[in-house]
């Protein structure tokens, strides 16, 4: 299964949808629940009660259940791209590192001015002592290992904490993977029985090994395993993989790997799909939107106030439905501004350097 960058595009476009999708319906009443970071029966009891009884809300039950996994396209598309990288290059740690630094801080720097702006300035939060501490410690990266802090200032910025441990993972993995053909499958193996045996109890503790990059090195391995030029998808993997990641709606144990087995059902699907119909405009859609994914990331989780709210005063369905088009609508707006201050900032601060050296 080869995965080309247009691929890896259109695979974030898609995934942003429903992350953008789930961080939206997941927060309108009735709340069901999702089983994303543990496992918990009265979230699936929940979502399939509502869907019998309300079918016509079918929509924001789904993307609420099931949206939170539109995370492991971006994970898995960072192992994959990262191991092409270096798959025939030496990696110098500390260079790495820096690249890696420079791709999340310029749009998470300014993205959290955004927020200070918009949630303190324009929509009047109480600006406290304590939230001085949630942006360090949501700015440091630090959040995720510090009970009840993992969500704080805004709730999808614990994945910027969670891919940047990844990052300092993959110089270790990329030596494994080039020192012997088993090394990443031992690795994986040897993190879901840690897993498996674990998940429970650091989850009991407020600190899910899924809120970091512990809980994610399988599908991360999976990308890079991807990368091997001698990967072949067999069509038992399909249908293996619809069955466990089924089963994994229903019990503890199978759920720890419906995160894999729902990228390895669907990864092959898109991809076949958009080399199918590239040229269509469906396509060219999901690729842009793959383009600004990190822009709309940066994005989404503070814009949702006041939609969600009026959404759920609203008086009728519906109109949680427009009140949905008119958000995502200014946050794909926002998207496209942020990463012209983005690049704007980016040639100015190259240039300052340039005239500095020179």
């Amino acid at each position: 299964m080869k995965i080309s960058k247009n691929d890896t595009l259109v695979l974030k476009g898609i995934g942003i949808l429903i992350i953008i999708l789930h961080n939206y319906f997941h927060f309108l009443e009735p709340k069901i629940g999702e089983n994303e970071f543990s496992y918990n029966t009265i979230h699936l009891t929940n979502f399939i009660s509502n869907i019998l009884s309300d079918p016509l809300n079918s929509i924001q039950y789904i993307f609420t259940y099931f949206g939170h996994y539109g995370v492991q396209f971006f994970i898995l598309c960072s192992g994959y791209g990262l191991a092409i990288r270096y798959r025939n290059s030496d990696l110098k740690f500390k260079e790495f590192i820096t690249k890696r630094i420079l791709k999340i801080y310029p749009v998470f720097t300014v993205a959290i001015i955004i927020l200070l702006v918009y949630q303190y300035v324009i929509f009047k939060f109480p600006f406290t002592n304590e939230t001085i501490k949630d942006i360090i410690y949501r700015y440091t990266l630090i959040a995720n290992w510090i009970p009840s802090k993992v969500f704080v200032l805004c709730g999808p910025y614990w994945f910027y904490s969670m891919i940047f441990q990844l990052y300092l993972c993959f110089p270790l993995f990329l030596a494994v993977k080039k020192r012997t053909n088993y090394g990443l499958w031992i690795i994986m193996i040897v993190v879901y029985i840690v897993i498996l045996f674990t998940n429970n109890y650091f989850a009991a503790k407020q600190l899910s090994l899924y809120y970091n990059f512990f809980g994610n090195i399988p599908v991360f391995i999976l990308g890079m395993i991807l990368a091997n030029d001698q990967f072949y998808y067999h069509k038992w993997f399909l249908f293996v993989s619809i069955g466990v990641f089924i089963g994994g709606q229903f019990t503890n144990y199978l759920w720890y790997f419906s995160q894999i087995s729902f990228v390895l059902v669907l990864v092959p699907v898109f991809i076949r799909l958009y080399n199918k119909f590239s040229k269509s405009i469906p396509s060219k859609f999901f690729m842009f939107t793959g383009e600004i994914s990190m822009y709309l990331f940066a994005l989404n989780g503070f814009m949702r106030v006041p939609w969600t709210n009026l959404s759920n005063e609203a008086p009728y369905k519906i109109f949680s439905y427009i009140y949905f088009l008119i958000y995502i609508s200014l946050v794909f707006l926002s998207a496209i501004v942020l990463r012209r201050i983005e690049q704007y900032v980016m040639v100015k601060l190259i240039k300052q350097k340039s005239d500095n050296i020179s």
